[in-house]
């Protein structure tokens, strides 16, 4: 009579069974050794500054200009990697204030550029009447005007400003370590 291989009864032995399923043992901790490495390189590129509240933490995010109100909108953007790109970590807020345009940007050019930021470019978007950047090394700092008539129908009957501002703090590559360039 003809058994299988390791019985004499046709029976399989434990040595047997671990034999056919070791490729996908191997498999398995191929792929746990695989996902351990990108999750550590992962948690490694992800620095102290890759959370939006870190950037929140800057003391550049508690400048207000003279007057100004209390959060109208906020929002965060956690930093985040995929196939198409790396999408940086971003802390926003936007005020309003009866102080102009003109009063709000020297403010903001002169507290930046005393705090060791640098350059100051504009660009707006559709829904802005003038904007302006600093940056620092792995930071920008932008400052937007809003267009009025756009914006007060969408705070949904909050008072009206004279001006209506945003503030952005966005990391940008490679992210820096630690607070203000000041301190």
């Amino acid at each position: 009579m003809h058994y299988p291989q390791g019985t004499s009864n046709g029976a399989t032995t434990p040595r047997a069974t671990v034999s056919r399923f070791r490729p996908w043992l191997l498999a398995l901790g191929i792929a746990a050794l695989v996902a351990l490495l990108v999750g550590g390189w992962v948690w490694i590129r992800t620095d102290a500054l890759s959370r939006p509240n870190a950037l929140e933490a800057l003391p550049e995010a508690g400048l207000r200009a003279p007057g100004s109100s209390g959060a109208l909108a906020e929002g965060k953007i956690t930093r985040s990697e995929n196939v198409l790109g790396t999408t940086s970590a971003q802390w926003w807020i936007i005020l309003g204030t009866d102080a102009s345009i003109d009063e709000v940007f020297e403010f903001y050019d002169a507290s930046l550029t005393g705090r060791g930021w640098e350059g100051r470019s504009t660009g707006s978007t559709t829904s802005e009447i003038d904007a302006y950047q600093w940056t620092r090394p792995g930071l920008r700092f932008r400052l937007g005007f809003k267009d009025t008539e756009i914006w007060h129908p969408r705070l949904d009957g909050s008072r009206r400003w004279a001006t209506i501002y945003s503030l952005r703090i966005v990391e940008t590559d490679p992210a820096p370590q630690g607070g203000s360039a000041s301190v």
